[in-house]
């Protein structure tokens, strides 16, 4: 979070001078526990809770994997604030019925056109039509800020870093009920809930998108999954789809070079880790290998997540088993040892 901190500053900033603009009275509820060092000494009560049931949605049963403590922990802090909100906003009875709960994780980005829409959104939030809003998202089928239940426009949500949430009715408590037992991370559990409960769950998006997140554009490395695909930057993705392709010549490294330079300015360790394995794919093999090298520096100086299941780590581990061409000619060439192990033997 430390890196995070001055943008995350000036997030907040700014939906504090919004707020004060549309007449809003502001008030923030920072969480940062349960952290995954705190997690770590409860890792019976925490498997007591872990189910990983199919759920009949198909692409949403297809993301189910195996959490680790990080994603738990990201899990449960969407909790407590949630009760935060009961306990401290709607308990006191002074809840009123256009009050708004916005929800923002620590790489939540405002970009200007953003912050019109957000603008736009506190100025009429329409809150009588919804329980959840997701702020980070946006679909064309929202034309003109119509809203859309999020169950028909897709159904699985590619980001939560900002959502709202009507503080009156049932929403928290519903919320809380169906992330008791933890299936997944959470923005496939949120997915799962605005399947499941849609007759009771009124969660809806539109076409104007208020908040960026700084994960998925490249700005930040992610602080939890094993594999981040910045599904945001276009750059990213154009390179992803030269990675699937079965062809890979000295055009496409060209090009995936070009692709590469527009957005290196960034020094997002995602970006120069998939343009490295496109580099792989053309046969520049050292080339790459260094790329991905300088991927994890950059990880680790932007405390990104690294762990054995890093994507990043097994295709450079991969990688330097390409790279021991000359290993045959080293084994087939005499010690430069041998004659003083034979004196010494002797």
């Amino acid at each position: 979070m430390v890196h995070r901190q001055p943008r995350l500053h000036g997030t907040i900033q700014t939906i504090r001078e919004v707020a004060a603009q549309k007449g809003y009275t502001f008030r923030s509820i920072l969480v940062v526990n349960p952290d995954p060092s705190t997690l770590q000494s409860k890792v019976q009560q925490l498997s007591d809770r872990v189910k990983y049931d199919k759920t009949g949605y198909t692409d949403i049963d297809a993301a189910s994997s195996v959490l680790n403590l990080e994603e738990i922990s990201n899990y449960e802090k969407h909790r407590e604030v949630w009760r935060r909100i009961q306990k401290e906003v709607v308990a006191p009875g002074t809840t009123h019925t256009n009050d708004v709960a916005v929800v923002i994780e620590d790489d939540a980005i405002f970009i200007p056109e953003f912050i019109k829409n957000f603008e736009a959104f506190l100025d009429n939030p329409r809150i009588a039509n919804w329980d959840a809003y997701l702020l980070s998202v946006a679909t064309s089928a929202g034309a003109d800020g119509r809203l859309v239940p999020v169950a028909d426009a897709m159904q699985i949500i590619p980001s939560k870093c900002a959502y709202a949430l009507r503080p009156t009715g049932a929403v928290l408590q519903i919320l809380l009920d169906e992330t008791e037992t933890i299936r997944f991370s959470m923005r496939v559990q949120l997915s799962y809930i605005f399947q499941k409960r849609r007759s009771d769950l009124r969660a809806v998006i539109s076409s104007r998108q208020c908040i960026m997140e700084g994960s998925k554009v490249g700005i930040y490395p992610s602080t939890m999954h094993p594999t981040n695909i910045l599904i945001f930057n276009q750059e990213y993705m154009e390179l992803f789809r030269m990675l699937q392709s079965s062809t890979h010549t000295e055009v496409t490294a060209i090009t995936a070079s070009s692709l590469y330079n527009r957005v290196k300015h960034i020094q997002s360790p995602d970006l120069l880790h998939v343009y490295g394995v496109v580099m792989f794919k053309c046969g520049k093999i050292k080339e790459a290998a260094e790329h991905l090298l300088t991927a994890i520096e950059w990880t680790q100086q932007q405390h990104g997540f690294l762990s054995p299941q890093s994507e990043l780590l097994n295709n450079l581990i991969n990688m330097h088993e390409h790279m021991q061409w000359d290993l045959p000619q080293y084994l087939s060439t005499p010690s430069k040892y041998d004659h003083t192990l034979s004196q010494s033997v002797a």
